[in-house]
């Protein structure tokens, strides 16, 4: 059932409190960096392990990118998103793994951005709060089926997945649909992403 816009910022509105808690609680950074290797499963025919991969771009690169870039704006974060994607994409390409998608490149520094937004211990502490409010939410079958819900005549497929996203046109544009609609309720990007894991679970 797709929701009215009021509805829609009332659903999200419903789990600030939990949201915030988690966010303030900022418990220490994993050792995955926010990646299980459940999801690198899907990131098949590698010469080397993704997740080791993933790790090491982390702590040579990622880090390092975020905390060279002030974010204040969502401009700001568009432009530290691109870095990310490409040194992560450069990194991988190193591997002999086998190219990424656009949907699976995005996600890795969709979740990175995510993970240091709602964790501490790490190098980039003074950038949680600009993510928090600012970074995009990664797109899975979770969001993607909260954007089917939240949004009138936005629909990705009926069983979303994140191969649903086959072009940067479409991730852009439901990257800012999302946007929009938290900062017209006034609250920081990711409650979506929270909103959504908690719709389907």
């Amino acid at each position: 059932m797709l929701l009215s816009r009021t509805t829609a910022q009332k659903e999200l509105k419903s789990v600030v409190k939990a949201t915030e808690a988690e966010y303030r609680q900022g418990q220490s950074m994993p050792p995955h960096f926010g990646i299980t290797g459940s999801t690198f499963r899907a990131y098949r025919n590698c010469e080397e392990s993704p997740s080791k991969i993933y790790r090491q771009w982390v702590t040579t690169k990622g880090f390092e990118i975020v905390s060279s870039h002030r974010v204040t704006t969502r401009q700001e974060f568009a432009s530290l998103h691109k870095l990310l994607v490409a040194s992560f994409e450069r990194q991988w390409g190193r591997s002999g793994c086998r190219p990424l998608s656009l949907a699976e490149k995005h996600k890795v520094v969709d979740l990175f951005t995510k993970a240091i937004a709602f964790s501490s211990n790490h190098p980039c502490e003074d950038r949680r709060v600009g993510l928090y409010n600012f970074a995009n939410v990664p797109l899975d079958k979770f969001s993607l089926a909260a954007i089917g819900k939240l949004f009138y005549g936005i629909v990705v497929s009926d069983n979303p997945s994140m191969g649903n996203i086959r072009d940067l046109d479409t991730y852009d544009f439901l990257q800012s649909q999302i946007f929009h609609l938290t900062s017209d309720s006034g609250l920081p990007n990711l409650v979506f992403d929270y909103y959504a894991w908690n719709m389907t679970h």
